[in-house]
């Protein structure tokens, strides 16, 4: 699928096709040997014609009676739901562990018609933990993060197929927006709605998983940092959705499915392009400022040659000279007697 995407998506000539093909087998590679960090949150409200019944019943896979809207939903058909399990704290009314109860409740005690009833937290789990490692790590987190602070948490594991073959193990962690108290939930607490609080949570997520994944003896790890602060220059791929994640798996070709792929490319891409870039660079150094060698290093060089040919010249003389002698030594001879016998 990713493939005939890419090639959908992009006038490539034929050639590339097999880079692209390398690539994409690179990345699940990759994909399977590192641990994946998400940690995102989103509020639902009624100005949005959302219902925390509905939101809780799909989630934890259940049928669920919403008294506002009156009306059963029934989601028992929902696969890929692991686990499910309500947290919260010590001095909570018996009602909330029963899950329609609880998010009735949730829903009555709001009156505004465009009133933020719920919060979600998503999260995926390592894959290199087990099933009880999750569920552990899962409890871990919310009860020291979000229960300690009057949240009230449905948690559901679920453990769907992710697009590379294996599987996805993520967590749906479904808050009120109010303060649980003795004789039921109380006012709304504003700064579980603010930027820091959300970038703590990241952070204390990313401390709780690479805790696990060290006593699992795993070597992977997780940043909730992103891939500037982390000094990785990479662009980061968005997050799919629902609807674009649908079509995708229908093989289909989505505008975020598009513009990943393009980013895939881009990433893949660029080192390729800053070594090109850099070799230049140096090329037009290298010219313009080419090196001078040195005068001592330059003259013993010289020196050295010279001294080689002279030599060679001498020893060359030297056979020349014996070869004419011996050559012209018999014809040499008899005159030198003949002039001594003269002599006599």
């Amino acid at each position: 699928m990713y493939k005939c995407a890419l090639l959908q998506s992009f006038a490539f000539p034929k050639r590339l096709e097999r880079s692209l093909t390398l690539t994409i087998n690179f990345l699940k590679h990759t994909v399977r040997n590192m641990a994946i960090y998400h940690l995102s949150a989103k509020v639902f409200s009624r100005s949005k014609s959302h219902s925390a019944v509905a939101a809780a019943a799909y989630r934890s896979g259940e049928k669920l009676y919403d008294k506002r809207q009156d009306k059963t939903l029934d989601y028992t058909r929902k696969q890929h739901v692991h686990h499910v399990e309500i947290l919260a704290p010590g001095h909570a009314p018996d009602w909330v562990e029963d899950r329609e109860a609880l998010w009735n409740n949730v829903e009555a005690v709001e009156k505004r018609k465009d009133a933020q009833v719920a919060r979600e937290i998503e999260v995926a789990l390592p894959r290199e933990l087990s099933g009880t490692a999750r569920k552990t790590l899962v409890r871990d987190f919310v009860k020291n993060e979000l229960v300690s602070q009057g949240m009230v948490a449905d948690v559901a594991i679920h453990t769907s197929n992710a697009r590379d073959g294996e599987t996805n193990p993520h967590a749906h962690i479904l808050l009120p927006t109010r303060e649980i108290t003795e004789q039921g939930f109380g006012k709304k607490n504003r700064n579980w709605n603010r930027k820091d609080s959300l970038q703590y949570w990241r952070a204390r997520w990313a401390d709780y998983s690479n805790r696990y994944l060290r006593e699992a003896n795993s070597n992977a790890r997780i940043d909730h940092r992103t891939l500037e602060a982390q000094g990785i220059d990479r662009t980061p791929t968005k997050h799919l959705g629902k609807e674009a994640a649908a079509l995708e798996k229908a093989e289909i070709n989505s505008r975020r499915g598009n513009n990943n792929r393009r980013i895939l490319h881009k990433n893949n891409i660029l080192p390729h392009v800053k070594k090109l870039k850099s070799a230049k660079k140096a090329r037009e150094q290298h010219k313009a400022n080419p090196p001078r060698p040195e005068r001592r290093r330059l003259y013993s060089i010289l020196a050295n040659r010279l001294k080689t040919y002279s030599q060679a010249w001498k020893d060359r003389a030297k056979e020349l000279r014996t070869a004419i002698i011996n050559k012209y030594a018999s014809s040499f001879k008899p005159e030198e007697k003949d002039g001594q016998e003269r002599a006599r």
